[in-house]
């Protein structure tokens, strides 16, 4: 947004702006660190992950399942759980730039400009960095680079742009719209 358009807006917008923009940059460090991790930490974590979840759902039954079989569990559910993974950290990086750009667009009322241009740019610069992530991994020892990956995450980035659109559409827009109406009849006097 310009300069200027943040300096007038309301103090929530400013607040609103900064931490969407915080959450945008925090998910792309979030994203780096997690393929910057060399194969052994990258296992470890994700066993670490499901032997956690095993013993969850173990302790839900009367009768614990033996430790052999909880991590024979373990290690048949690693590769969904990392796809989850994979598959869930892109879809909370298209909704926190899908929040960044709402925002921007309330901030700057660009209300009747063709907005679907900019969010798809969004979702392609989700896919993007889903290729450059990927790419990113093939450098990193022990870690590969795989197209499949890469429509894990783009599917992921769907999803995002559904949840996005369906909480803006049913709760953000009806507060914005309030109050715009406030700052619309506060200009006007």
């Amino acid at each position: 947004i310009r300069k200027d358009t943040f300096l007038k807006a309301d103090g929530k917008w400013k607040a609103a702006y900064i931490l969407s923009a915080f959450l945008v940059i925090a998910m792309l460090c979030m994203i780096f660190c997690f393929s910057a991790a060399d194969a052994t930490h990258s296992s470890h974590l994700s066993e670490g992950v499901c032997i956690r979840l095993v013993r969850e759902v173990s302790s839900v039954f009367p009768k614990q399942f033996p430790k052999e079989r909880m991590l024979k569990i373990a290690a048949i559910i690693e590769l969904p759980i990392r796809k989850c993974a994979h598959f869930s950290e892109y879809a909370v990086l298209s909704i926190t730039i899908n929040l960044y750009l709402w925002i921007c667009f309330r901030m700057e009322r660009l209300l009747e400009a063709k907005k679907w241009k900019i969010f798809l740019r969004a979702e392609v610069f989700c896919a993007l960095y889903a290729c450059s992530d990927e790419l990113h991994q093939y450098f990193v020892p022990g870690r590969s680079c795989e197209l499949r990956d890469v429509c894990i995450d783009t599917l992921g980035v769907i999803c995002g742009v559904i949840i996005a659109t369906v909480v803006k559409n049913t709760i953000f827009d009806k507060i914005s719209s309030e109050d715009f109406k406030k700052i619309e009849d506060i200009s006007s006097k």
